[in-house]
């Protein structure tokens, strides 16, 4: 019976070890800390984007919950891009050999400006029922994306916690890749929402701001136009950064950093 330990395997021609991935986070998070440099690595890029076919190899079996989002950057600061990997497969990482090979439970993806096909976007239905707060219409979504533009930079610098992590649901990309044949391929993009709990911290300690907001990706589908009935343009917002751990989301469960 194949086991999660028999699915990683010792350094070969491809080349992803549980060290190197550590590595290259560590790259982030000695940055995160420089708001000024920070904040332009993440503006490298508007968005990222995934398949359903990504998911569906990389994550889907092996995620429980969430999807785990890193940070990366290069040694140089003029490339950012993400590590995917499922919180089933980054919580059982604990404790594995550091020279273990991961690259088949890892998924990069690289921050771009430019989205393939981009009028596969233009359809929205304004009418559409909105599923128990996990979805947001496109004029809040657009909103929150102008707060991280304007505000980004001033959220960086006064935030307690600097993201190293994006956890997203799974059942957001899970809705969003099973509503039918039309929709192969998802964009994520940053936004800047309003906290559930404000960070209880003295006054005079943080921001307004960064007392209030934190940031996060919102996932979008791609449409396709050829089907008879077009369907509509879903955005889902329930992730949420780490630091800080808490609840359900504890520090055993993020192996990559």
């Amino acid at each position: 019976m194949e086991t999660f330990e028999s699915n990683l395997t010792k350094t070969t021609t491809r080349t992803l070890t549980l060290n190197q991935a550590r590595e290259n986070t560590s790259k982030w998070k000695e940055i995160a800390e420089k708001p000024s440099i920070a904040i332009n690595v993440m503006n490298l890029g508007f968005c990222f984007e995934i398949t359903r076919e990504q998911y569906n190899t990389y994550l889907k079996d092996n995620s429980e919950n969430y999807v785990h989002i890193y940070f990366v950057t290069n040694e140089e600061h003029n490339q950012f891009y993400v590590y995917m990997i499922g919180d089933k497969a980054d919580k059982n990482l604990k404790g594995a050999d550091p020279e273990a090979e991961i690259s088949n439970l890892v998924l990069k993806a690289n921050f771009t400006r430019e989205i393939e096909n981009s009028e596969k976007l233009s359809i929205f239905n304004p009418f559409a029922e909105f599923d128990n707060g996990t979805e947001v219409s496109r004029e809040e979504a657009l909103n929150r994306n102008f707060l991280w533009n304007v505000y980004g930079y001033q959220w960086m610098t006064n935030t307690q916690y600097k993201p190293q992590v994006i956890c997203m649901p799974r059942e957001n990309f899970e809705k969003l890749f099973q509503l039918g044949s039309g929709i192969n391929k998802a964009i994520a993009f940053y936004g800047l929402k309003k906290k559930e709990v404000e960070n209880p911290l003295p006054i005079g300690e943080q921001t307004p701001l960064a007392n209030k907001y934190e940031v996060e990706f919102i996932i979008s589908n791609y449409i396709n136009t050829t089907e008879e009935k077009p369907q509509s343009f879903l955005m889902y917002n329930t992730s949420r950064p780490v630091p800080p751990f808490s609840g359900d989301i504890g520090k055993d469960d993020f192996n990559l950093i």
